[in-house]
């Protein structure tokens, strides 16, 4: 009613700057569990693709006009792609890459354009542990070709001239004057074979002796019908220890095991009697018929290969055997196999071996069921003390039953005189595992009431503490637990690992007649890392090539930095490279790993590797004449410094203050000013009082000071980019500076001219999780933005205050509306965690009353808190009594992440705390900053469920905690 006095002219000015605002500012609408990319390039923060709840999207860059995009999910814009994608600008659509690429998150990439090669880097095992590069020219997968790095990539900076790339992480390096190359830690007995990688080869095989095997139509010949010949051959290919199809006929080999097996691949041998052999195979699970993707190294090429319905098997006498890989994630369990002997050459298809390869290597506690593998020099063995017996469980396979062993005792027992069980679980290889223990659900046995709690003890050999885990048994299903995560060391010539499972030392629970039960199923060592090559190694008693021992005067070993420049032979980083290849970034690893341990960088003991505990390089920045500015989450005994260092080409240089108070995630460097901006969940510098550093600073390079960026923001920074005189910086806050108040809720925008913080054109609910280094995509869990780069959106707000001045008071309502408008959007930003906890007592009080007792319950009150300010949240209070997923096949349930993989899959995905939180609540986990975590539950944007990697302990922490 108050336009109807105004002159025409004016209602037409205030129609157009309202339309002009609506075309600056992007507003949409986005599911918080999922993560979705940003394309900067219009000026506004605009969605390209979202993938699936729980996907995760961690990193992006360009390469000859292609985007591609990676992290961890399985679904990116509504195509099926495995944790790494291309986008098409052109055609606003993604594309899978080919299969064989990586098997796990990738955090980092690069895109070489000199080279033409797109880097990634992660926690992966495939194509090539921890590092690989995809071709696009040819749609290959590249192994790298220093063979990988033996634990997890996090960054990837070129160097200035682009002659050299800067991998960044948590693994360690070694260097030795000793060039010899020869097997680490591996059992001599497993022969090598160019068809196999260092990870393949450790895989001990599952024992098929007492499998159902059927192969038909078989030869007539004699000595070479007999399909049990092949699974661990006596001798060299030919009569009895040889397979042979029918004449001019295709072939299949059924074998069932009748339980769940978790696999990792198949391992096939050719024969090349009388001129046959096999060309061409397909492999179909038992029960659900499916024919499997299969990846494999061609060792012609050296390369990543993929197939699926015909996969080609080498007819080369050099090669022994081939191993193909599951393209499945997470991993495989299945209860049997079909191969299919397709297309042959001669007169007919056959196999001189075929194995299924496990995920590491497994143990029963039922002693009948541990079949010694093939290669072993002895099955597992099992001592038992006090009165177990053998009985017989329903499994969720129809049809099936599966033996355990179970064992009644007296309440009042000391765990001293309970019964117990030893292990001597054989390992193929040193390498790096995860240990899980199994334990039966007690409804299918009718003993929940029995239940208690046990402790299992693994020795993981050569000076590596004994580690405990307490486990409750009190479970209605199956249940897998980790027990360990970390190297293991077979410390004799028989390879094997001493586990142990006794009565806690605090039995829970009252028992039932005074009685408990305690139950024992079976570990599974799920191999994450399996080195190979290394001149640090001795025989051991009675085997040549036994490789063991990891100290040695003369190898210099790194922490977290590794530099590849263009060399022209490959070599094998997972090993020890001849002390000529270490360049002076490697010599800055090797400053890290003595600084990290306090120790001569020559110096070694295998129990030390647990020092490193969750220290991490994150990130690097190249200054001036090569200097290297290096960040993470650190403490360095030798030099004094914390979580930031620089490397001048011959020393760790601490920067003032020592460095930082919390971990660093992000590092940008403007050269030219002599600027070098840190992001990351710290407050300030190290020991120091000064404040306005919250989660960024700037360190003036000329002077050699800390310098506060006008008040500094009031959560994490996790991204940092400099685009248009303009710093980006993104992350899990809400405003800026930080005692200002000003509304940036996930994103902020730095003026280099001016030295201050640009106005704030707009907002996300949610958190960004990157920004790619050109500024031109970031990525993260939002459920709404609202986000304009140019100031043309503010002259829309100043056109609508100056017809407010002319129009006098019947602009008020026009500016009530539009600022409960704004007020309402502001409701909805995600609140830091903070902020949170500074909220009043009575909705602290109302969270109390209404906690929600299910993770689903959490997840509702998340929502409402973040859609209508509700004070689900308030105080910090919020409630989980913790949750078990269902497995892939939904045979068992586990403690692990949510979408978790069978029985003996990985746990969860691998988080650090990025600072200390203090549990306020009921339900809450108490973690102090560096705290390596299990993520089992990220479905809520603001809270996650986690489990403590040490302690065991599972609780919700906010999300925002976690790097």
């Amino acid at each position: 009613m108050f336009t109807s006095s105004l002159p025409f002219s004016l209602v037409l000015l205030i129609l157009s700057t309202s339309s002009f605002a609506q075309q600056q500012f992007n507003n949409v609408t986005l599911d918080p569990a999922a993560s979705t990319l940003f394309s900067t390039s219009s000026g506004t923060l605009s969605p390209v693709g979202t993938t699936e709840d729980g996907g995760r999207i961690l990193a992006a860059c360009t390469l000859d006009s292609t985007v591609y995009v990676a992290g961890s999910f399985s679904q990116i814009g509504g195509t099926s792609a495995q944790n790494v994608a291309a986008f098409d600008s052109s055609s606003s659509s993604f594309s899978a890459l080919p299969k064989g690429g990586p098997n796990d998150a990738v955090h980092a990439l690069y895109c070489d354009s000199a080279n033409n090669l797109l880097w990634l880097g992660g926690n992966f095992t495939l194509p090539s542990p921890g590092a690989a590069a995809y071709a696009p020219h040819n749609s290959s997968w590249v192994p790298a070709p220093f063979v990988g790095l033996s634990g997890e990539v996090l960054a990837i900076t070129p160097f200035a001239d682009a002659q050299s790339i800067y991998f960044a992480g948590s693994f360690i390096t070694a260097f030795s004057s000793n060039s010899t190359n020869s097997t680490f830690g591996n059992n001599p007995n497993v022969p090598y074979s160019a068809g196999a990688t260092p990870y393949s080869s450790s895989l001990v095989p599952i024992p098929l002796q007492g499998a159902q095997i059927t192969a038909e139509p078989a030869t007539g010949q004699t000595g070479f019908s007999d399909i049990t010949n092949i699974l661990c051959p006596a001798g060299a290919d030919g009569e009895g220890n040889t397979w042979l199809a029918q004449d001019g006929s295709a072939a299949q080999i059924t074998v069932r095991t009748f339980r769940n097996e978790g696999v990792s691949g198949v391992r096939l041998g050719n024969t090349f009697v009388q001129g046959r052999g096999t060309t061409a195979f397909t492999v179909t699970t038992i029960p659900n018929n499916q024919v499997l993707p299969l990846s494999y190294i061609d060792p012609v090429t050296n390369t990543t290969q993929n197939c699926s319905d015909s996969c080609p098997l080498l007819t080369n006498t050099t090669i022994p055997y081939q191993d193909f890989i599951f393209n499945q994630t997470p991993a495989l369990t299945i209860t049997g196999f079909q191969l299919t002997l397709n297309t042959w050459a001669g007169a007919g298809a056959g196999l001189h071996l075929l194995q299924l390869l496990s995920e590491g290597s497994f143990a029963s506690f039922v002693p009948g069921l541990d079949t010694a593998s093939c290669f072993a020099p002895g099955p597992t063995t099992v001592t038992q003390t006090g009165n177990w017996q053998e009985v017989n469980v329903t499994t969720n396979t129809a049809g099936t039953v599966q033996p355990i062993l179970q064992a009644t005792l007296p309440t009042n027992t000391p765990p001293a005189s309970s019964p117990s069980l030893d292990l001597s679980v054989y390992v193929s290889a040193v390498g790096y595992y995860t240990v899980y223990f199994v334990t039966p659900g007690c409804t299918l046995m009718e003993d929940c009431d029995l239940r208690t709690t046990v402790q299992v003890t693994i020795s993981p050999g050569n000076s590596v503490a004994p580690v405990t885990q307490e486990i409750d048994q009190r479970v209605t299903s199956d249940t897998i637990t980790t027990v360990y995560r970390g190297p293991v060391y077979p410390t004799s010539p028989s390879f094997t690992i001493p586990v142990s499972l006794r009565l806690s030392g605090t039995p829970a629970g009252t028992g039932s007649d005074g009685n408990y039960d305690m139950v024992a199923d079976q570990v599974q060592f799920v191999l994450t890392a399996a080195p190979n090559g290394t001149g640090e190694s001795v025989v051991g008693e009675g085997v040549p090539g036994y490789n063991l021992t990891m100290t040695s005067s003369g190898i210099a070993r790194g922490f977290g930095l590794f530099e590849w420049p263009e060399r022209s032979a490959a070599e094998n980083a997972t090993g020890t490279l001849s002390t000529g290849l270490e360049t002076s970034v490697d010599q800055a690893g090797a400053a890290l790993y003595a600084g990290i341990l306090g120790a001569s960088m020559n110096s070694f003991s295998v129990a030390a590797i647990a020092q490193f505990g969750a220290s991490v390089i994150s990130a690097l920045a190249v200054g001036n004449n090569g200097t290297l500015y290096i960040g993470g989450l650190f403490t360095l005994s030798t030099v004094g410094a914390s979580n930031i260092v620089m490397w001048n080409g011959s020393d760790l240089i601490p920067l003032p203050s020592g460095g930082l108070n919390g971990p660093v995630t992000a590092l940008a460097i403007d050269n030219s000013a002599g600027h070098l901006y840190v992001g990351g969940s710290f407050s300030g510098p190290q020991g120091s009082t000064e404040s306005g550093f919250t989660g960024i600073g700037l360190f003036d390079i000329a002077a050699s000071k800390w310098t506060s960026m006008a008040g500094g923001l009031n959560g994490p920074v996790t991204g940092l980019a400099f685009s248009s005189n303009q710093l980006l910086v993104v992350g899990n806050f809400t405003a800026l500076p930080q005692n200002s108040g000003i509304p940036a809720a996930g994103i902020a925008s730095w003026s280099l001219s001016a030295a201050s913080w640009n106005p704030p054109s707009g907002f996300v609910v949610g958190n960004l999780s990157f920004i790619s280094t050109d500024g031109q995509f970031m990525g993260g869990r939002v459920s709404m933005s609202s986000i304009s780069y140019g100031s043309s959106g503010h002259l829309s707000e100043g056109l609508v205050i100056l017809v407010c001045i002319v129009i006098g008071a019947g602009c008020v309502l026009m500016l009530f509306l539009i600022g409960l408008l704004i007020a309402l959007w502001l409701r909805r930003s995600e609140q830091a965690p903070q902020a949170l906890a500074d909220k009043d007592d009575d909705d602290a009080a109302s969270s109390i009353g209404q906690h929600p007792s299910t993770l689903l319950e959490h997840v509702q009150a998340a929502t409402r808190a973040t859609i209508i300010g509700e004070g689900a949240f308030a105080g910090g209070n919020i409630r989980s009594e913790g949750s078990h997923e269902q497995v892939a096949d939904d045979s068992m349930e586990t403690e692990e992440a949510v979408g978790g993989a069978g029985p003996f899959a990985d746990d969860g995905r691998v988080a650090h705390a990025r600072y200390s939180f203090e549990a306020s609540g009921e339900g809450e986990l108490e973690i102090h900053a560096g705290t390596q975590v299990q993520v089992l539950d990220d479905r809520d944007t603001s809270w996650w469920l986690v489990r403590d990697v040490e302690t065991g302990r599972e609780g919700i922490i906010p999300a925002s905690y976690l790097l």
